[in-house]
């Protein structure tokens, strides 16, 4: 028998057969169809199940050389991708049906079936296939060929030499044809051939899909939400306030896409780990009445989701590779992750984009909460989206506050643009929720008790630009009243964020005793993770997009800025139905601008662009007296009107290129090595650290390594992951450091003006721990990294 595996042994001819029916199934769908169609292939699904087959069917051939054979018990035996591709390549040289294109897609996605589909991985000029110089297959090769089933091939020095030259000028450039093709079916084999090599019985799709009957929605729409419903387009940009239900128009919208047949999984980009983990709760929860997506056909992704499932102690989607695998490939028929799990993929942004690229071009692609993300992140998603287009991928942009310069970029161009009129309900008014005012002086512990008193508000939100400053006002505060003060950061291991925002949520409900307020003291943060309503809002100047954003957490149900008569024009808002409303809902923004040289996080120097946008922002916000929806296009439109969006023809070029054989790109400063590619700001990175010290929310305080001696019951001598061999304790402490390391802003391990003066290495029983970092500051539950 002619192997394809041992332990069990496989033959050749069942694996290969296998593998080729399972690749066939996974491309024989209509969004294949649409993709290729975007860049000017007209393939049907019978020709797509063609090709399909063809790759699947001689993507291990290689493995018929005696040489292979011979090793295979040993686990000693050479490369077999390279000798597949040039079987692949005589096998169908003389299928008259196949294009140059399609013979060229179905060999280089055998090339790379072990490998990234990129252009340093078995270049044509190099390594193995360099290395061939004369036909490969003698007759004992071709013996086992034809004893597993396969035909016999021959291919001339000649031959070989074209075939090197073709591939070598595809290495550059943009090529969307080959590329597009060359990615489906690589991603197809990929999968297939993982499915298959864990159950040599399995010849289905390894992809499972998303369809109508697994998305639930209202029965009853908001206008924006009926908006919406009743214009529908594949490409669509969506701008509401906060409480508008914009979430549900994603849904709306994929439900739409799911019917067109453009679509058959969606993909949802978020801008932080948190928020991808509240949303992926929301969609599969039923606290609103509605399980709106199936738990087992929904799945989160990022650094830290494995931290997350072990929280949750669930399992995602049944699929045949690791759970982790699957979910950073989108297997799952609804993905959640962040933005830049996203823009990664569609460059060659870490190891295994190029198969996740493949499900990502099946999907319907939404990005949410646009406006939270800083200007080159802003620019590297106008480039996705332009990238998206052109491939035809449909995709959906939501945001509460995008200035016209963003709007009119000439890479955003959507079929249709749906803006909200400011109503939560068809017989309310445009909200004006909250009154707004400007005091030029420092946001104190005294400002916030002073502005609480003056409206009597039960809840107050208070947001500073910086953590130590937040960190320093939440304990004065704490000093000084009698009410609940709760500190809230990014700065907080997973094990203590559930704790915190649990608390959150319940000190922040409506029926708070307005007589020991609750104080919820916070950062930016707040912009973006909690889903809460306060009476008051006291907060730091910012950008005019960020105060609108916090201001978002403020009075969010509400129509009318006092409650009388706010009760008078609703009968939706709960916050005002209490005996703990406030004489009025304000947002208190406190500008300190004429202070110094310098407003961080924001602008370094007066002498910025950046500066300039926190004067008008303080302008406008000076010159208005209360929110009006509507208005805030026409103030954003003010502020930005000469800001600039950098980075999106750069990522655009990147991305086109990495459709086949593009570099490798390094996109943040952990990443992989390559070109780099940065998505973010460099302030807007963070990284985990474990801290000197424990002080966790269930009591528990000590060393993280005797916290790890803790959580880790081991029964080795020594333990695991103190030795050079990767062990269970390995796994185990990849769990614990994603429920126990803390993100701490990247600056803060280079950088003089930073809390942390000395970096390290954890050290457990006298060994160092590989790739941890320890820092000379300590962390407790209450006010985090101190």
């Amino acid at each position: 028998m002619v192997l394809a595996k041992v332990g069990p042994d496989v033959s050749l001819d069942t694996h290969s057969e296998a593998v080729a029916k399972a690749t066939a199934a996974m491309l024989d769908a209509d969004p294949v169809v649409d993709r290729l169609a975007a860049v000017g292939l007209d393939l049907d699904r019978s020709r797509l199940r063609r090709l399909g087959r063809l790759t699947g069917r001689f993507h291990d051939t290689g493995k018929a050389n005696p040489s292979w054979q011979t090793g295979v018990r040993t686990h000693n035996h050479p490369p077999h991708s390279h000798l597949s591709g040039l079987y692949a390549f005589g096998a169908t040289a003389d299928r008259d049906w196949l294009t140059p294109e399609e013979q060229l897609a179905i060999v280089v996605a055998i090339f790379h079936h072990h490998t990234g589909l990129t252009a340093q991985n078995m270049a044509p000029s190099n390594d193995l296939l360099g290395g061939v110089r004369s036909d490969p297959f003698d007759e004992a090769f071709t013996t086992n060929l034809e004893a597993a089933g396969f035909k016999p091939v021959s291919l001339t020095s000649r031959e070989l030499q074209l075939l090197r030259e073709n591939l070598e000028q595809y290495r550059s450039g943009s090529h969307p044809v080959v590329g597009t093709l060359t990615t489906l079916l690589y991603a197809a084999l990929r999968q297939a051939d993982q499915a298959v090599s864990r159950n040599e019985t399995t010849t289905a799709s390894p992809l499972p899909t998303l369809t109508r009957e697994d998305i639930r929605l209202f029965d009853d729409l908001r206008p924006f939400q009926q908006t919406v419903q009743d214009d529908l387009q594949t490409r669509m940009l969506g701008i509401a306030g906060c409480g508008e239900g914009k979430t549900h128009t994603a849904l709306q919208w994929a439900d739409s896409r799911l019917a067109a047949g453009e679509i058959d999984r969606l993909v949802v980009a978020m801008p932080t780990q948190v928020t991808s983990n509240n949303l992926l709760v929301e969609l599969t929860d039923d606290a609103d009445g509605v399980q709106h997506l199936p738990p087992d056909a929904t799945a989160v992704y990022h650094g830290s989701s494995r931290g997350f499932y072990r929280q949750r102690d669930e399992r995602s989607v049944d699929t045949p590779l690791d759970a982790a695998t699957a979910r950073k490939w989108f297997q799952s028929p609804v993905t959640i992750t962040t933005v830049d799990h996203v823009l990664a993929t569609l460059v060659n942004g870490y190891r295994g984009a190029s198969v996740a690229r493949g499900n990502l071009l099946r999907a319907g692609v939404v990005f949410d909460e646009v406006h939270t993300y800083d200007d080159r992140l802003t620019g590297r998603i106008t480039g996705a989206l332009s990238r998206l287009s052109d491939a035809g991928v449909p995709w959906y942009v939501m945001t509460a506050t995008l200035p016209d310069v963003i709007q009119s970029h000439h890479r955003l161009e959507p079929d249709v643009v749906h803006t909200s009129a400011g109503r939560l309900a068809p017989d309310e008014p445009a909200r004006t929720p909250f009154e707004i005012s400007v005091t030029e002086q420092a946001l104190t512990a005294t400002a916030v008790r002073d502005a609480r008193e003056a409206v009597d508000a039960a809840t107050v939100l208070v947001v500073k630009n910086t953590v130590r400053a937040a960190q320093e006002l939440a304990q004065e505060l704490a000093a000084s009243t009698d009410g609940d003060v709760i500190y809230y950061s990014s700065e907080f291991p997973t094990v203590d964020r559930q704790h915190k925002e649990d608390r959150i949520r319940t000190a922040l409900a409506d029926d708070v005793d307005p007589d020991t307020p609750t104080y919820l003291v916070s950062t930016q943060v707040c912009e973006l993770s909690l889903d809460l309503s306060a009476d008051l809002l006291c907060t730091d100047l910012a950008p005019l997009d960020a105060v609108l954003q916090r201001a978002g957490r403020l009075h969010r149900r509400g129509v009318e800025p006092t409650p009388e008569a706010c009760r008078a024009a609703s009968d939706g808002c709960e916050q005002c139905r209490t005996g703990t409303a406030p004489a009025s809902y304000e947002c208190r923004v406190f500008d300190t601008l004429a202070d110094g040289d310098q407003f961080l996080p924001y602008a370094e120097s007066r002498d910025s662009t950046a500066w300039e946008i926190l004067e008008r922002s303080a302008a406008v916000l000076r010159r208005e007296s209360a929110y009006d929806f509507a208005a805030t296009m026409d103030w954003l439109d003010e502020v930005y009107a000469t800001a600039s969006i950098p980075g999106g023809a750069e990522f655009a070029r990147c991305a086109e290129a990495d459709a086949l054989f593009g570099a490798p790109r390094a996109v943040h400063t952990e990443a992989q090595p390559g070109e780099p590619l940065p998505l973010r700001s460099g302030v807007s990175y963070r990284t985990p650290v474990f801290p000197a010290t424990y002080e966790l929310a269930d009591g528990w305080s000590g060393t993280p390594a005797a916290l790890w001696q803790e959580y880790h019951d081991c029964s080795r001598s020594p333990c695991g992951v103190t030795t050079d061999a990767w062990t269970a304790c390995d796994d185990a402490f990849e769990i614990f450091a994603d429920q126990y390391a803390v993100p701490v802003p990247e600056w803060w391990l280079h950088s003089d003006g930073s809390p942390v003066k000395q970096v390290g290495t954890l050290q457990i029983d006298g060994a160092t721990i590989p790739g941890t970092q320890t820092v000379d500051v300590g962390y407790e539950s209450t006010f985090g990294v101190r």
